[in-house]
């Protein structure tokens, strides 16, 4: 386990904490990613208000228990700052959060290569 956090049940907690990088670490505007991240006894939310990045684009299924966020590594990373995990109704027990990074630099739409660097 990377960060165990406790947590009160229904409540709404940040995910600040989790970026995504580049090596280097100067390429990041520039850089797009495509990260999803997955919770199974909880739903993310997203922000009714966003900050101003022009290149972020989000999907969440209908059960808000996953969240898919595309752009730069810059963007993405304020992206996650802003989503909001709450445990289900009455949950008591563990939950693990998947987060699933592809590099659209390197990979497509459909998880084909497309360089290879």
């Amino acid at each position: 386990r990377c960060n165990t956090k406790y947590l009160l049940e229904d409540n709404d907690h940040s995910l600040r904490g989790i970026l995504v990088g580049t090596i280097p670490p100067n390429i990041c505007d520039n850089y797009l990613v495509r990260v999803t991240i997955s919770a199974q006894n909880g739903t993310l939310k997203y922000p009714t208000v966003f900050l101003s990045c022009d290149m972020i684009s989000w999907t969440n299924d209908t059960t808000k228990k996953s969240i898919q966020l595309s752009g730069s590594v810059t963007c993405v990373n304020a992206a996650i700052e802003s989503l909001v995990y709450r445990g289900d109704r009455d949950w008591y027990g563990e939950e693990s959060l998947e987060l699933k990074l592809i590099d659209l630099m390197v990979f497509d739409d459909k998880e084909n290569i497309i360089d290879s660097h």
